[in-house]
């Protein structure tokens, strides 16, 4: 791209005028073919400033706010606030005009063949449609943009209107005329503010990232954009000179136009394969995808970047035959000049395990709700993931999703629960909701780690397990499980999102496991460091994510509940030898001593929490196995009155909740046994 982008620019001749203290805040610009001049809507001084041919300056309209702008026939059309003003480009005279109810601020305008306006409204990120003819007008796109949306364009070559906006990561659209239907066209790293399109149908986006760029597409979006100009303050809502074959580009900070001059031949190198991810021995098509007007094209491909020539041909196909991550190299040879392009580890190639890469905003496998999937009385959900970041809000990144069975990263949640760490959130069948968090800094960023959560309504038990331990939980909301999982049998699996695509994943996730079977710590660790087959006894999903590459997520037990993958990528697969390394980490953070602390509050009314600690070794005595604890409450007469804990516990921190208020005032005390620890600690109940 870089060599490219040198010879690309040497092509061009770049003119920069000084919009001689006439402009201040280049908001959008449009040209006129008759009288070649350019129209600038200039923002922070309420004027629209004229450019003629000889590069004068001069005020066209004074006193007159305008954000986008266009120009249909003779009409330079104008939008701002709830208003569309029309101007005649000769007299300057005001012909045309349109108040929106309801639109706070217009942006972006543009027109199509059957006398139709399009502004978008920023504020609420609509797009209103508005016949020239009669001055009637609708509420044409209600939902579906993006936010901060910021320009438009039609789209001659495939009716269509393009949209941009100025949201971080935002993703360019395409609104269909007719149907008012939105489309997806390629989601990139946003801050757009202008859009335009030249005579060969090459799409021009200029972002306001890397310090203001313009960028080149293709009409159908199939290439990485060609940066055509850097270094643009801000640059705003652009258009084409078709007469001079020019883009002029509004610079807000900067104050002034830059005109592009494109090059009368042009080459485009890009190329596209029909695989980029799969198992050994995968075999791929190339197929040259380069726009040019120049003939007699050569070419070289090296499919591993060794320096040796693979093929000459065209478009060529080669298969991969091991593991490993391949660069692709293509060198152009034209009379008009030399082109190199490098894709690094454009080919993935795996030996029978792959994951999923959940990337962008949208990316979301979908697993369709069946009978054998609903999560009841008693069930255990396992996934391996490898996150790449924490969510910026509180909860927000997504591994598992089942309406009444959420489980996700947690980032920073203000002390309520564990931060950078792992939450679930169930909602009982008697509307009563439980969420369980891991303890802060339970999950590490950049490492594969296995998760699990098991639960058993009659045994009142949900367990959190990461990496074969158990981990005592925070609890929030329900303080008995007295039921199953609200029904969830018509309701999707979603991995890695939710079904609107707002708590996107960030990373890997590989080998989701559902049982109809609450497993232990044991069952659990069994299967730990292993693949499934698929016929293990309670298994009632299992997707070990190995196809590779396609849109498929098969269901390896006999249920056959696959998956669909949307805007997913195949990695490689989870490392279990890196599983055992977190493992043992976590082990060696673990506690070495017994420990019973203080209840809180204390005094109390009606409950409390107490919280207690489980070694791995105590001296010469090992307790890296489950040891059987136990926890009960008595009066000060020594009668029992509550068994909070009595099971076998891995070593680690805990923490329980003790309700009294079936108990009288007084004074009360709470006895732990483990092993050979024993101690007893007195607190008070005041009513």
């Amino acid at each position: 791209m870089k060599t490219l982008l040198k010879i690309f620019l040497a092509l061009l001749f770049v003119l920069s005028f000084k919009a001689q203290n006439l402009i201040d805040g280049a908001e959008s610009v449009a040209y006129h073919a008759e009288t070649n001049s350019y129209f600038v809507s200039s923002l922070m001084n309420n004027r629209v400033i004229k450019i003629d041919s000889d590069q004068n300056y001069s005020i066209f309209v004074d006193n007159i706010i305008a954000f986008g702008n266009c120009i249909k026939g003779d009409t330079l059309f104008l939008s701002s606030g709830n208003e569309v003003v029309g101007i005649n480009v000769f007299t300057a005279e005001i012909i045309f005009t349109v108040a929106v109810e309801g639109a706070q601020q217009f942006d972006g305008i543009t027109y199509d063949n059957n006398n139709n306006l399009y502004v978008v409204e920023t504020r609420s990120n609509k797009l209103v449609k508005i016949n020239i003819t009669d001055k009637s007008y609708s509420y044409f796109v209600e939902s579906g943009l993006e936010q901060a949306t910021q320009d438009v364009y039609y789209d001659s070559f495939n009716d269509r209107i393009i949209v941009c906006a100025y949201g971080l990561n935002s993703s360019v659209l395409s609104v269909d005329p007719h149907t008012a239907e939105v489309t997806k066209l390629i989601e990139t790293g946003g801050r757009f503010d202008g859009v335009t399109i030249d005579n060969n149908g090459f799409i021009y986006l200029a972002t306001h990232l890397n310090g203001g760029q313009v960028q080149l597409y293709f009409n159908d979006f199939s290439n990485e954009p060609f940066i055509i100009y850097q270094g643009i303050d801000e640059p705003a809502g652009l258009d084409f000179n078709i007469e001079n074959n020019t883009i002029a580009v509004p610079s807000f900070v900067g104050d002034n136009v830059i005109f592009i001059q494109l090059p009368e031949k042009y080459f485009y190198p890009s190329f596209n394969v029909d695989l980029k991810t799969g198992n050994a021995p995968l075999t791929v098509q190339f197929s040259d995808n380069s726009k040019t007007n120049i003939d007699n094209v050569n070419y070289e491909w090296d499919f591993d970047n060794d320096g040796v020539v693979d093929s000459e041909l065209k478009s060529p196909e080669f298969t991969f035959e091991s593991k490993g991550a391949y660069s692709v190299k293509v060198d152009y040879e034209s009379s008009e000049g030399n082109y190199s392009v490098v894709k690094d580890s454009l080919i993935i190639v795996f030996a029978g395990e792959s994951s999923i890469l959940f990337k962008k905003k949208s990316s979301k496998a979908v697993i369709k709700s069946s009978e054998e999937l609903n999560l009841g009385n008693e069930f255990t959900v396992e996934a391996y993931i490898y996150p790449e970041e924490y969510p910026s809000f509180p909860i927000g990144k997504t591994i598992i999703d089942k309406t009444y069975f959420r489980m996700y990263l947690t980032g920073n949640v203000l002390g309520l629960l564990g931060d950078r760490s792992l939450l679930v959130s169930v909602t009982l069948s008697d509307e009563k909701t439980l969420t369980l968090s891991a303890p802060s800094d339970a999950i590490q960023l950049s490492k594969w780690q296995h998760t699990a959560v098991s639960f058993n309504s009659s045994e009142n038990s949900a367990k959190l397990y990461i990496n074969g331990i158990e981990i005592d939980p925070i609890l929030v909301g329900a303080g008995t499980i007295e039921t199953g999982l609200k029904n969830n049998t018509e309701n999707d699996i979603v991995v890695g999102n939710n079904l609107l695509g707002e708590t996107n994943f960030s990373g890997k996730i590989d080998e989701i496991r559902f049982w109809n079977k609450s497993l232990n710590s044991s069952e659990i660790n069994e299967n730990l460091l292993n693949r499934l087959n698929g016929d293990e006894e309670n298994l009632a999903g299992y997707w070990d994510v190995n196809e590779g590459n396609g849109s498929i997520l098969f269901d390896k037990t006999s249920n056959e509940n696959n998956g669909l993958l949307e805007e997913l990528v195949y990695r490689e697969g989870v490392n279990f030898d890196e599983v055992v390394s977190v493992k043992n980490e976590t082990v060696n953070t673990l506690p070495s001593s017994f420990l019973l602390e203080q209840n809180y509050p204390n005094p109390f009314n009606p409950s409390t929490t107490i919280e207690y600690t489980i070694p791995t070794k105590v001296g010469d005595a090992n307790f890296a196995s489950p040891t059987n604890v136990t926890l009960r409450v008595y009066d000060i007469l020594g009668n029992e009155v509550a068994t909070l804990v009595n099971e076998n516990k891995e070593p680690g921190n805990y923490r329980v909740n003790f309700d009294a208020s079936s108990l009288s005032s007084g004074i009360y005390l709470y006895r732990i046994q483990a092993a050979n620890f024993n101690q007893v600690r007195k607190m008070v109940l005041i009513k």
